[in-house]
């Protein structure tokens, strides 16, 4: 068994949210490999949330539940996975 890189798209609530203090909690909270914030329109920004996991710890279930129950969070989506080695 690898590593598996998970792709992770979080959308804010509105044009309101802090992203970078969004971004710090996440960080704080589930220790991704990185987090970039990405323009999506209107000015309203998305953060990109990679994860690399043991592939025996199974999927991202229960991390995108608990990003979905933080402040400002509107919608968490998973955009990619895949085996890394």
């Amino acid at each position: 068994m690898g590593d598996v890189l998970s792709i992770i798209r979080v959308m804010p609530t509105g044009t309101d949210v802090d992203m970078k203090k969004l971004a710090e909690e996440i960080k704080h909270k589930f220790n991704p490999r990185v987090i970039d914030e990405k323009p999506i329109a209107f000015g309203i920004n998305c953060l990109i949330v990679k994860f690399v996991r043991p592939d025996k710890e199974g999927g991202t279930d229960a991390i995108e539940d608990a990003m979905r129950k933080m402040h400002g969070v509107e919608s968490v989506e998973v955009t990619g996975v895949t085996l890394i080695s």
